[in-house]
């Protein structure tokens, strides 16, 4: 968010990896806080899910290693990104998406991806492939791994 914040975090990240290395377990923090990010949790809360897909949450914990997320901040993608080619790839890119950043996405596929692609964007949010816009993302996916990958 700010300088601050991220000062703090890095002197978190500091103490976690100082414990661990006295013998202490690992920090562990919420993945979701349902006040601040309600997509996310719409889609982990099992009281959000339909009937059908209650199993998926049924041993699901909202938690997290803080070294997971000091690992998570350096990977990028964008390092990766042109040794795809020619592997076909399809996006699927929502037009709201907090998780992954549209702009940054739409601008990976856009300057460092080789063909063959194919960018498919959606209304909705990163988890709204998964739900509201599941017949689209799924469809999509299936006609590229028919038209590319089927052996």
């Amino acid at each position: 968010k700010n300088e601050e914040d991220y000062q703090r975090l890095l002197k978190a990240f500091e103490r976690d990896r100082q414990q661990r290395a006295e013998g202490h377990p690992p920090r562990v923090i919420p993945i979701i806080r349902p006040e601040e990010q309600k997509d996310w949790w719409n889609f982990f809360d099992v009281g959000h899910a339909t009937e059908e897909d209650k199993w998926r949450y049924k041993n699901w914990k909202n938690e997290q290693t803080l070294r997971s997320v000091e690992m998570y901040g350096e990977y990028n993608p964008e390092e990766y990104a042109g040794d795809i080619s020619p592997c076909p790839l399809l996006m699927l890119v929502a037009n709201n998406d907090t998780v992954t950043f549209t702009e940054d996405e739409i601008e990976l596929f856009e300057t460092k991806i080789g063909e063959p692609k194919k960018l498919v964007k959606f209304n909705g949010d990163h988890f709204s492939a998964y739900k509201q816009q599941f017949q689209l993302t799924s469809k999509e996916a299936n006609d590229w791994f028919i038209k590319y990958l089927q052996s």
